[in-house]
Order: structure tokens, then C-alpha cells, then sequence
């Protein structure tokens, strides 16, 4: 099995942070400071080279530091022993993204080189969240397991985007059809085999969880169970004309998350819910890495707060013997003291290893 981890860390104008350079441990890294130091802007940054977007805001002006035109993040990744330098400049406008210093065109062909999965106290809208939601979870699964998916689901979005407008005019939808029909039944193949495999590693960490209740997935493709999507489209027809959009097809998947037979979002407490999330995270991260051989960096803010003590060992000696690089935020030194691999302060903005 391969290694990787970031190794090098640059950071410029990304909100309160002092311009940073850090030198990162591959196995477990602290941050450790008061709220608003800074720490989870470091997990930030690391997200939008990772997935092209924050975790904390829908826009870039509200990571860029508000003094400066463009925030700069550059890494130095190390994958079995070979170095490769990513770099992203976010403007508020515009993004220019370099792997080894020539520029790519594409997010998808930038992102695909640093697998990241975040962790954070938002991460409850998993589960309580909309299906967008859920479907975006499967989709960054299936992305870093098949090179080929994310073309496949980009060119689906503009063949949907086609048939909604065709509809709106009241022109001929069927010109799009053979083509989104196509498209959508791979996306539904893919996400539907990911799904398994994803229960069977639930399944596995859920027996290593003392008293845990049995968690079960279920996929719903976005159109009737039985029916080919091509007969789902022909049957929804009347009401897509209608309404004026397509009303059936992977664009209305939703994940279904089961806690002892009962929909999580309704039933399981708050506690439940950050220990669910966690076990669907760390389940991503042994699919990626037992079946398709691709480890990652996991991004834990306020992880100590996030899980009661039984969970929070858990997790830390699973990701210590998982081969993943974590980077965890903690706003007291003595939950981390001793736990990670390598421990820093930050103070208003500053990044210092301690």
C-alpha cells in the first residue's frame, strides 16, 4: 500500500492567518488555540485544495482576508516517496490552479491529486441536512474511486440543463434524452455499487463500537424502483412539460440513513447524529483506501468537543493505524497533548510549533 500525506503547507490571505508555512507530520497534526485564533482557517485552506471549496462558506470573499484581492495555498504533497507541488490562487472573481507548475483548466483534474474529507460541526447537515446534501457525500466518494465520474456527472448537469430549458420554451425535450438517459444510468450504476460497499465498512466499524446501534443505507435513485430511468422519464413527461423541469433522474437521489430501523434524521439524538457522521466518514476512508487504494487527509475541527471521550479514542487509534494524515483542532492543549504526532499553537492568526 502507497503513502501519502501533505508534507509542506503555504498559506496567504486566507482569513485572520498570518502568512504560514508549516511542516507536517504524515501521521496525526494538533492545532490547539482559542476560538477565532485561526485553526479551523488552516483546515480551511486545506479543504479548498482538496475539494475547490470551503467547508465554512458558499463564497470566496468571505475566506479572503478582506485586506487582500486573492487568498494563495500551496502544498507540497509526497505520494510513495515522489513529491508534487499543488497550488491554487482564490480570487473573488477568478481561480488559477497549478499542479507542478502548469496550469489545469479543469477543478476536477486539481482536486482528484488530494483527497480530503472534513470533519466540523457542521457536518450534522449529513444527516439532518437536504438530499443535495447526501448526494454530494456519495458523489466525492465515487470521484476519487473512478477517474472517469466526474466527467460523466458534469456532462449529465448540461444535458439536464438542456431538456429543462427545451421544456420551458416548449420545445422538443426528446433531443437530449438518449444522451441524459445514458449518462444518468452510469451515475445511478456507480453510486448504487459505492453505496454497498460503503454499508459492508459501516458494518465492519460498527462491530468495533461497543453498544452501537446497527446503521443501514439505502439508496433511492431519484426515480421508482423497477422502472429503467428511460421509463421514468417517458411516465413523468406530462408533469415535466408542466412544471418545467425534469422531475425524475440522479439529481433527485437521496441517501437514506437508517439508526436501529429508524430514520436517523428524525429520531437519532444529537449525540447519535456526530458519532453517525463520524462512522460514514471513517467508512469513506476505508473504502478509499482497502478498495481503491487512495488515502487521504481528514480535516477534524473542534474534534474533543465534537465526540464524548469513548469515541474520541476511538477515532484517534483507528486514523493512528490507518495509514490516513489527519489534521485535528482543539481549543485546550491537553486534549491533543500526546495524542498527535505533531502539535502546534495558533495565536490571533499566528502558527507556531510547540
Amino acid at each position: 500500500m502507497s503513502t501519502f500525506c501533505l508534507e509542506r503547507l503555504w498559506i496567504r490571505a486566507v482569513r485572520n492567518l498570518e502568512p504560514t508555512n508549516l511542516n507536517l507530520a504524515p501521521g496525526l497534526n494538533g492545532f490547539v488555540g482559542i476560538n477565532g485564533a485561526g485553526k479551523t482557517s488552516i483546515l480551511e485552506a486545506v479543504h479548498l485544495l482538496g475539494a475547490g471549496k470551503s467547508f465554512r462558506a458558499s463564497t470566496a470573499s468571505h475566506y479572503i482576508r478582506h485586506d487582500k484581492d486573492c487568498a494563495q495555498i500551496s502544498a507540497r504533497v509526497n505520494e510513495a516517496g515522489q513529491s508534487l507541488q499543488l497550488g491554487m490562487e482564490r480570487c473573488r472573481q477568478r481561480i488559477l490552479l497549478k499542479c507542478e507548475g502548469e496550469r489545469l483548466e479543469r477543478l476536477s483534474d486539481f482536486v482528484r491529486h488530494l483527497p480530503v474529507l472534513a470533519l466540523h460541526p457542521e457536518s450534522d447537515e449529513l444527516i439532518t441536512g437536504s438530499p443535495d446534501q447526501r448526494r454530494r457525500f456519495i458523489d466525492r466518494g465515487v470521484f476519487h474511486a473512478d477517474p472517469a465520474f466526474a466527467e460523466q456527472a458534469g456532462r449529465y448537469q448540461r444535458l439536464l440543463r438542456q431538456r429543462n430549458a427545451a421544456l420551458r420554451l416548449g420545445s422538443d425535450e426528446t433531443l437530449w434524452e438518449t444522451a441524459l438517459i445514458e449518462t444518468g444510468e452510469y451515475i445511478d450504476r456507480m453510486r448504487s455499487t459505492f453505496v454497498e460497499q460503503l454499508q459492508d465498512e459501516v458494518d465492519v466499524l460498527g462491530q468495533a463500537l461497543p453498544g452501537q446501534p446497527e446503521v443501514r443505507l439505502f439508496y433511492h435513485s431519484g426515480f421508482k424502483q423497477g422502472l429503467s430511468l428511460a421509463e421514468a422519464i417517458a411516465r413523468s413527461r406530462d408533469r415535466d412539460k408542466e412544471l418545467g423541469s425534469t422531475q425524475v433522474g440522479p439529481h433527485r437521489a437521496n441517501l437514506q440513513i437508517r439508526l436501529a430501523a429508524h430514520l436517523a434524521d428524525s429520531t437519532a439524538s444529537r449525540g447519535q447524529i456526530k458519532t453517525l457522521v463520524s462512522i460514514l466518514t471513517l467508512a469513506m476512508l476505508r473504502l478509499w483506501r482497502h478498495r481503491y487504494h487512495r488515502i487521504a487527509v481528514v480535516l477534524f475541527d473542534d474534534l474533543p468537543s465534537e465526540l464524548d471521550q469513548q469515541h474520541f479514542e476511538f477515532l484517534i487509534d483507528w486514523l493512528r493505524d490507518s495509514g490516513h494524515q489527519a489534521l485535528i483542532t482543539a481549543v485546550e492543549e491537553r486534549a491533543l497533548r500526546g495524542v498527535v504526532d505533531c502539535l502546534f499553537k495558533v495565536d490571533a492568526g499566528r502558527v507556531s510549533a510547540l
